[in-house]
């Protein structure tokens, strides 16, 4: 976000320039201000990016994301039951192949892409512990999905943990790398081994 400091943003039109600039070069107004936390945020997503000069990161809509919601949950339901379950095994091999770059079968049906706050594209340890994660958004009664409708910047309450916004997929967007923290791979081998533990425990016990 330092890099931010070196900008400011016209009263008049929004326009952003430099600090050192002393007229707007859009309106030609001469009355600054500093850029607002929400905006620098959305703009820290868009830096070090091969785009042009005007792109700026846009928040996914919460219609492409509900439908891509039910993509994986109701959708996969219907499809599994007539495909004996191969249509979910299909599902989670590909869903594990898109985590590598922010992605999910719906959300790249849907043109979603989930971003990390440096501004890479999760990779796959974060989207597989914000998928483990999304748990805790629906325990009540899906209040932390709920959450994306009234947050300032569409997050639900996984999005917060993990550190994670979902963007409208664009070809600069697709240029990131896709990176995942050192906590999220820790809680990754953490949940596993917990899954493991759960799975063979009951076997050990009926043994």
């Amino acid at each position: 976000m330092s890099e931010l400091k070196s900008v400011k943003i016209c009263l008049s039109c929004t326009e952003i320039a430099p600090v050192e600039a002393r007229f707007c070069s859009n309106c030609g107004s001469s009355e600054w201000g500093p850029v607002p936390p929400q905006l620098a945020k959305t703009l820290a997503l868009s830096r070090s990016v091969p785009a042009s000069d005007d792109y700026v990161a846009e928040y996914a809509s919460l219609g492409p994301r509900t439908a891509a919601y039910l993509v994986e949950t109701v959708g996969v339901w219907i499809v599994s039951i007539f495909t004996l379950g191969v249509g979910y095994l299909a599902f989670f091999v590909t869903n594990l192949i898109l985590y590598r770059r922010g992605k999910t079968v719906g959300a790249h049906l849907f043109h979603i892409r989930v971003v990390r706050d440096t501004g890479d594209l999760a990779g796959f340890y974060q989207m597989s512990v914000r998928s483990a994660a999304s748990i805790i958004s629906a325990i009540p009664l899906g209040l932390g999905f709920w959450w994306a409708f009234w947050d300032a910047e569409k997050r639900t309450w996984h999005d917060k943990m993990l550190g994670t916004y979902v963007m409208r997929d664009t070809p600069e967007l697709n240029a990131r790398p896709g990176t995942s923290s050192d906590a999220a791979k820790i809680w990754f081998w953490l949940l596993l081994v917990g899954f493991v533990v759960l799975g063979v425990l009951p076997l050990l016990v009926g043994v």
